[in-house]
Order: C-alpha cells, then structure tokens, then sequence
C-alpha cells in the first residue's frame, strides 16, 4: 500500500511539473525584442514628435531617437533588481535575470527606476516614479513597452 501511495504521489509531482509552463526570464524577453512605447505615437519632447527605440544586451539599453528622418542612439548601462535602488550599481549590471525593477543608470546622481508590473512576450507593463526635487513635485506615470514588428 505504501509503495501504491508513494508511486501515485510521484507521478502526480511528474505530472504536475511537466504541466507547469516556465515563464521566460525578464532579461531574456527583454533582449529577444526590440521594443517601443505602447501606444506608438511617440512623445513629445521640446516642441518635437520623438519616437524611440529600445534595444537591450545583457549590460546595455540602447534608445534610439527617430524624428523626422534624423535620429541618434543612446547607450545606457541597466540592471534587474528585486529592490528600487536609490543609486547606480555598477556590481549588479548583468547579474540578475529577473526582477521587479529596472534600474536603468542617468547622469543625474538618481538611477531610471521602472517598477514591473507585468510582462509577456508581447507586452511590458510599468510604472516610473518621478520625483522632481526643485518643485517638490511627485507622481507616477503608467508606460508600456511593445516589441517593434
């Protein structure tokens, strides 16, 4: 009887694993794509319509601006982090596969901090948390990431 129970239970934990389905690591669905903004219209930024590609490698964000024709591309060192570092870390870049913050490093003293809230292979969903210091304004903007097709 002992043998039966053990045997049944052991292909119930088979059955069950093979059944579950992994979900990708967020550093591998970040580097398969090429990403955009969700709603593709692109923002604006000083008085100019800019859309902006994003492509990551294990280290490095690269954004490329397009507008109008013209365009550049910026290189940004990031990392995954289970926590919202308040400061760059330059020991983590590439370190983490997967994590509920991208840490993307700016030339201010304060990191990009994007809070993942959910992804699949055709969609991120974040927040980003703005803090503006000098006019002590604070508020959270919603963002989605698209693959480009």
């Amino acid at each position: 009887m002992k043998r039966f129970i053990l045997s049944l239970l052991l292909a119930f934990c088979c059955f069950y694993g093979l059944s579950q389905s992994e979900k990708v690591a967020l550093q591998d669905l970040l580097i398969q794509n090429t990403w955009t903004d969700g709603d593709g219209t692109g923002k604006m930024v000083v008085g100019k319509m800019i859309n902006a590609r994003y492509r990551f490698t294990l280290d490095t964000l690269y954004v490329s601006l397009i507008e109008l024709g013209a365009g550049g591309e910026v290189k940004k060192p990031y990392y995954l982090s289970e926590t919202p570092d308040l400061s760059f870390n330059e020991n983590r870049i590439g370190k983490c596969r997967n994590g509920d913050y991208l840490i993307i490093k700016t030339r201010d003293t304060s990191p990009c901090v994007l809070k993942i809230k959910s992804y699949s292979d055709s969609l991120i969903e974040y927040e980003y948390y703005f803090k503006i210091k000098e006019q002590n304004i604070e508020y959270i903007r919603q963002g989605t990431f698209v693959p480009v097709e």
